[in-house]
């Protein structure tokens, strides 16, 4: 969340000047940033978890690779200030976590919830990732010209510093600790060639297919939205063929 210098601009909702209805329909964003991670701040990262047993991807090391999206919207977005136009937020998103969870059944009754682990934040090199995304924003906004002008400061949650260049690695990873959340982008827990085979049916029951996020045995590296849309027209091509 940023406080910007002069609202009276009419930069941000809730500013008199936003009076166009077209403004407050969607998400009150028009541009995404996509990036990778520097190799040099991976390696030790990928390097470590693989010494730890948990998952190391060296094909992360690729700049090509999206491992961070990052948004700015013209709105405090559900934060607790007013909508009045002196504030924006950002969001930087991590697009290919190597953290794993997990989901188990934990009875033979259908009526029981099953135990679910989503484990965010659990690799080094998730904690890179995002650590140095966000620290690109904060760099972005406080120390280029281009916004300087506009932004006055990053306003912090209650009771926790505000986040600045001076900053360290442990201030960025705390606050994404009290702060971050999920963009309920879940997927896997029915993962192709573990779950389902290559044509969606279940193994081991009959006349059963998944077609949704859960089928994804990775992270596919963008909004999933599109993706599933040709799951969902690839299943329906599957079952009208095969009945």
């Amino acid at each position: 969340l940023w406080k910007l210098h002069n609202p009276e601009q009419g930069l941000s909702m809730g500013n008199p000047k936003w009076d166009d209805p077209a403004f407050s329909k969607g998400l009150p964003c028009d541009w995404t940033v996509n990036e990778g991670t520097s190799p040099d701040l991976l390696l030790p990262a990928l390097q470590a978890d693989a010494e730890n047993g948990k998952m190391s991807d060296r094909s992360l090391l690729d700049i090509d690779r999206v491992l961070v999206e990052t948004m700015v919207m013209y709105s405090p977005v559900g934060a607790p200030v007013p909508v009045d136009g002196s504030y924006i937020a950002t969001s930087v998103m991590l697009q290919l976590p190597t953290s794993r969870g997990s989901l188990e059944i934990i009875s033979s009754s259908s009526t029981d919830p099953p135990a679910i682990d989503p484990n965010f934040y659990d690799t080094e090199t998730d904690r890179v990732a995002l650590t140095h995304g966000v620290r690109r924003v904060i760099e972005a906004l406080l120390e280029t010209s281009a916004a300087k002008p506009y932004i006055a400061c990053e306003q912090p949650a209650p009771g926790m510093p505000s986040l600045n260049a001076e900053s360290t690695n442990a201030d960025i990873d705390k606050r994404i600790r009290a702060a971050g959340l999920s963009h309920a982008h879940a997927a896997g827990t029915a993962s192709m060639g573990k779950v389902v085979d290559t044509k969606l049916r279940v193994y081991g029951v009959a006349g059963l297919r998944v077609a949704d996020a859960s089928v994804l045995p990775v992270a596919i590296g963008g909004h999933p939205q599109a993706t599933l849309y040709g799951l969902a027209e690839q299943a329906a091509e599957l079952i009208l063929h095969d009945g």
